[in-house]
């Protein structure tokens, strides 16, 4: 019989914790490691019912943390879900996984992870994540940190199968507080980056925080540096997205004509990549670079990347990229090209992705007005 344990980390999480608990409650255990809580963090995940106990991790990495809280779960679960204290699970989620989920069989378990949601409460960035898993895992680099076999158990699990789970209702959503502070991350993920010169996303996932943090000439230098020498191994999207973070460096720097360089490359590369074309979009709109045709330009570019890109569900796609963005710069574009027509449409589209934005509404009450068409207007 499926038995399942919830087990997470933790720290003065305290506001997080009854939303967190009901969700993971549906677990036959539910384990918390609490590496430092100065706050009633604890005393509030004691008294709903969790097994938490605390231990200092000095020096701090995740994947040490993660696997010290993995010492807690119960010899009796055989599924195991890794669950943050700012994340919730969609009702239902533990009655599905005991049905389906075979023992002996399956080793982890794919689902679509909401890392974000927008202003209206929807669904922002989504992508897939395999935080669901059997005994014979463990978590390995001090920063986005991800699971991978024990070397006692390869042979084991590289025989198993993933099971994937794509139904509505199936989702753990992340409803991070952006105003934390994350000023150990850079500095884990440059230890990350020096541990493993040799892994890919270990680059990436530098190369992205310079550009977070605003270093921009250290994103151009590492991201050249990761085409140099990863190119040959890597998928379209994972390059082309190298391209992205190196062209939206430039572009902060006030070189455009760089940023445009690299954004076209990217969408030779991958046409299917959506952010490329976006970026392209904003720079031809609103840069104070006088470009010759730039309405068109970004007209004819957000068009292209309209027919072509296509959502991957990657961490590497903007939160609003296939909702309210891409229809909200249609609108500008067509607008100021003279296609009022089109522009009334996409900036329909925009408002309705996100009625409650006060600039969407605006910018359609305007489009409407100048619209010759008022029964198309209406």
């Amino acid at each position: 019989m499926n038995k399942i344990c919830v087990y997470a980390i933790c720290k003065n999480e305290s506001k997080f914790v009854e939303r967190w608990y009901k969700s993971a409650s549906e677990a036959d255990a539910v384990v918390v490691l609490d590496t430092g809580s100065t706050d009633d963090t604890v005393e509030k995940l004691k008294k709903l019912g969790a097994t938490v106990e605390q231990k200092i991790i000095d020096p701090w990495r995740f994947d040490v943390a993660r696997n010290e809280s993995m010492k807690l779960i119960p010899n009796d679960c055989n599924i195991l879900v890794c669950v943050d204290l700012d994340e919730v699970i969609e009702e239902g989620w533990a009655n599905v996984l005991r049905e389906r989920w075979i023992e002996g069989v399956h080793k982890c378990c794919w689902y679509k992870y909401v890392w974000s949601h927008l202003d209206n409460g929807s669904d922002g960035r989504i992508f897939w994540t395999n935080k669901i898993h059997c005994r014979g895992y463990k978590w390995y680099f001090p920063i986005h940190e991800t699971l991978d076999f024990d070397p006692n158990y390869i042979e084991k699990l590289s025989k198993m199968e993933d099971l994937v789970v794509d139904e509505d209702g199936f989702k753990i959503h992340h409803y991070q507080e952006f105003k934390a502070t994350r000023s150990s991350y850079l500095p884990l993920m440059e230890i990350r980056a020096k541990e493993n010169p040799n892994n890919f996303p270990s680059q990436q996932y530098l190369t992205h925080q310079y550009l977070y943090e605003c270093h921009y000439d250290k994103c151009i230098e590492k991201g050249n540096e990761i085409i140099k020498n990863f190119s040959k191994q890597l998928i379209p999207i994972e390059i082309a997205n190298i391209y992205y973070f190196i062209g939206w460096s430039y572009y902060s720097l006030g070189k455009d004509k760089e940023a445009l360089e690299y954004l076209y490359k990217g969408i030779e590369i991958d046409e299917k990549y959506i952010e490329n074309y976006l970026k392209i979009a904003e720079i031809l709109l609103f840069s104070k670079t006088d470009f010759e045709n730039r309405y068109e330009k970004a007209y004819k570019v957000l068009t292209k990347g309209l027919m072509c890109a296509e959502r991957y569900y990657s961490w590497l796609e903007g939160d609003d990229s296939f909702s309210t963005r891409i229809y909200d710069l249609l609108s500008i574009a067509s607008f100021y090209y003279g296609k009022k027509k089109e522009s009334l449409l996409f900036a329909f589209m925009a408002r309705e992705s996100n009625p409650e934005n006060k600039r969407f509404q605006d910018n359609l009450n305007i489009i409407k007005e100048q619209t010759t068409n008022k029964d198309l207007a209406e």
